[in-house]
């Protein structure tokens, strides 16, 4: 059983918008999920060390329990801090079994943005950070693996752009179906030593020798390829809606699914953070957006019920 909370920056007691100001991610992250602020508790993760140097680092309560370092260090690229993933850390800047990292923005190139919200639960937390287009979203914690009992059933999405919010690479919405693509980092590993045998830009899943978990050539970000509709509807919400998939780019094969988020297969279909009923669950409407175009503009649903799929 999870519970889900939604943080955002019209809250009484909010933080402000991080900027180009070190710091001001992990005191957003900090207020979200370990001390609260206002009326709002916490989601119940830890700082297993203190912030030092503008090195920060988050763990969550339960399940696969892995580090996820942030660092807002960077001398020329302001706008972004970096967030990397380990299996322990013996201080906030030494990690052990390190799976990889990505720019985790903090403001848009385009100075001004102001709102972002916070969905999070006790294992999964996605991040989203205004732009003049729209909200882009990170995420870091865990997904649902397609892998049974898999211990290493973690991510971080973000980009590859040093830039800012603005300029982002992913996550990559599709206009027609609102599909969300983080292209996350994922930890490949072996079943039986359980370490590092390689980290792909894109999520991937190779274990034991098994190189493609689900059906392959689907490396296309988007629900539809060719016209046709790639992944099953989620016929229990009576509305066409699809799980967003990890996908690993390289080969197209399915590795899971992320936890409490939909796309609807409509533009925008429902109002922008205004919460809806569907199918026995409450919904928080998200638009989403990273460029000019409307090939870059779409909407995502995060459950907001109560209990995230582990």
């Amino acid at each position: 059983m999870s519970t889900v909370r939604v943080y955002k920056s019209t809250d009484s007691g909010a933080p402000a918008h991080p900027t180009a100001t070190k710091g001001t991610m992990a005191a957003l992250l900090r207020a979200c999920l370990v001390t609260g602020y206002g009326s709002k508790a916490p989601a119940g993760w830890s700082e297993p060390h203190v912030e030092s140097g503008n090195i920060a680092c988050f763990r969550a309560p339960e399940g696969a329990q892995q580090f996820f370092q942030l660092a807002d260090t960077q001398a020329t690229n302001v706008n972004v801090a970096v967030m990397a993933g380990f299996e322990s850390m013996s201080d906030v800047a030494t990690g052990q079994g390190g799976w990889g990292s990505k720019y985790f923005g903090k403001r848009s190139t385009v100075v001004g943005s102001t709102a972002w919200w916070v969905v999070a639960d006790e294992r999964t937390v996605y991040v989203f950070l205004d732009t003049t287009r729209g909200l882009t979203g990170h995420v870091f914690g865990e997904y649902r693996s397609f892998v049974d009992d898999d211990p290493y059933n973690s991510l971080i999405g973000g980009h590859q752009n040093a830039g800012g919010v603005y300029t982002i690479s992913g996550p990559s919405p599709n206009a027609n179906a609102g599909v969300l693509f983080l292209n996350p980092g994922k930890k490949v590993t072996d079943t039986f030593t359980a370490t590092v045998s390689s980290f792909y830009d894109g999520p991937s899943h190779a274990k034991n020798g098994v190189s493609t978990i689900g059906p392959t050539g689907l490396a296309n970000n988007s629900a539809f390829i060719n016209g046709a509709l790639q992944f099953p509807v989620v016929a229990a919400l009576s509305y066409p809606v699809v799980t967003p998939y990890i996908i690993n780019g390289s080969n197209g094969s399915v590795c899971g699914r992320y936890r409490g988020i939909y796309c609807p297969l409509a533009f925008r279909p429902k109002t922008h953070g205004t919460t809806f009923e569907l199918g026995g669950k409450t919904f928080l409407p998200l638009d989403l957006g990273y460029g000019t175009g409307g090939d870059t503009h779409g909407q995502v649903w995060l459950d907001t019920t109560g209990t995230w799929e582990v």
